[in-house]
C-alpha cells in the first residue's frame, strides 16, 4: 500500500530532476544564447559568464562522480555540501590525476572571482576581460566533455546557435590584431611581450605588467642575473638556495633558465 501511495503521488505532482550533465548542459545552453544576445545587449554577459562558470563546477562533479559519488561532497564523512568549483579541480587533480594546465586554471580562478562579484558585490569588469574570458571557458569546457566525458556537448546546440557561437569565437583573434597594431604605435618591442597566462595569446606587455587582448594584470620580475623580466606565473620567485655566489640574502628572483644553470653548477 505504501508503494502505491508513492506512485500515486509521483504521478500527481510534477516534477523536474535533471542530471549532474543533464543540469550542465542546460547551464551551457543558456549562456550562449545570453553570450550572443550580449552583443546587442552588453549587460547579458553577465549572466552568460555567469551561467557557464556554474555549467563548469558541473561538469567536474560529474567527472568526480563517475569515480565515485561520494567524492562530490566536501565532507565525504558528512555528505551534505558538495564541493565548489576549486575544491572540486584540486580533487580530480588527487583522484583521478587530471591536472589542469597553468593558463586554465588561471582562467577558471579570475571567472570564479567574477562570478562571485556578479552574485555577491558591486560588479565591474572591463567587457574586453569578460568576453575574451568567456571564448577560453567555452574551449575550456567543451573539450572537458570531450576528452573526460566522452561527451560532445556542441552537439546540444542547434545548428544556428552553433554557428553564432564560432563566429563569437573570432573576437580573441580580432583583439590579438588589433593587440599587434598598438604595440607598433606604442614602440614596444618583442622581448617586451610574452604569453598571456589568462587568455594565451602573446599579447602581454612585460612594461606595463598588462595584457592588451584580456587586461588581465600581473606582477613581472625581474631576474637578479640576466636581468630577464617575465610574468610571476612564469617564475620560481624566492627560490632557496644555501649559497647563491655573489649574493647576500637567501631567497632571490631567479629565472627559470639561470634556475636551471645554477642547480647545474652546484651539481658539478
Amino acid at each position: 500500500q505504501d508503494l502505491i501511495k508513492r506512485q500515486l503521488e509521483d504521478q500527481s505532482v510534477s516534477k523536474l530532476k535533471m542530471t549532474l550533465l543533464e543540469n550542465s548542459v542546460s547551464f551551457f545552453i543558456e549562456s550562449v544564447k545570453k553570450a550572443i544576445n550580449a552583443e546587442t545587449a552588453t549587460q547579458d554577459w553577465k549572466l552568460a559568464i555567469f551561467l557557464l562558470v556554474q555549467a563548469i563546477e558541473l561538469i567536474l562533479k560529474e567527472k568526480l562522480k563517475n569515480t565515485h559519488e561520494i567524492l562530490i561532497y566536501s565532507n565525504i564523512d558528512s555528505p551534505k555540501h558538495t564541493v565548489d568549483l576549486n575544491s572540486a579541480i584540486n580533487r580530480l587533480a588527487k583522484i583521478d590525476n587530471i591536472i589542469l594546465t597553468t593558463a586554465d586554471k588561471e582562467t577558471l580562478e579570475s571567472a570564479a572571482k567574477i562570478r562571485n562579484q556578479i552574485v555577491h558585490f558591486e560588479f565591474e569588469v572591463p567587457l574586453e576581460q569578460i568576453k575574451s574570458h568567456y571564448i577560453i571557458l567555452m574551449g575550456f569546457y567543451t573539450s572537458f566533455c570531450n576528452s573526460h566525458l566522452d561527451f560532445d556537448v556542441l552537439a546540444e546546440l542547434t545548428t544556428g546557435l552553433h554557428k553564432k557561437l564560432l563566429a563569437l569565437s573570432k573576437y580573441l583573434d580580432e583583439l590579438e590584431t588589433r593587440a599587434r597594431q598598438r604595440f607598433k604605435l606604442e614602440d614596444i618591442s618583442s622581448a617586451s611581450i610574452c604569453q598571456c597566462p589568462a587568455c594565451q595569446r602573446e599579447t602581454f606587455n612585460l612594461e606595463n605588467r598588462k595584457c592588451y587582448v584580456c587586461s588581465i594584470e600581473r606582477w613581472t620580475y625581474q631576474c637578479i642575473y640576466c636581468s630577464k623580466l617575465s610574468i610571476e606565473d612564469n617564475w620560481n620567485v624566492y627560490i632557496p638556495f644555501e649559497e647563491i655566489p655573489g649574493k647576500t640574502n637567501r631567497f632571490k628572483n631567479i629565472c627559470p633558465e639561470c634556475e636551471i644553470h645554477i642547480h647545474l653548477g652546484k651539481s658539478e
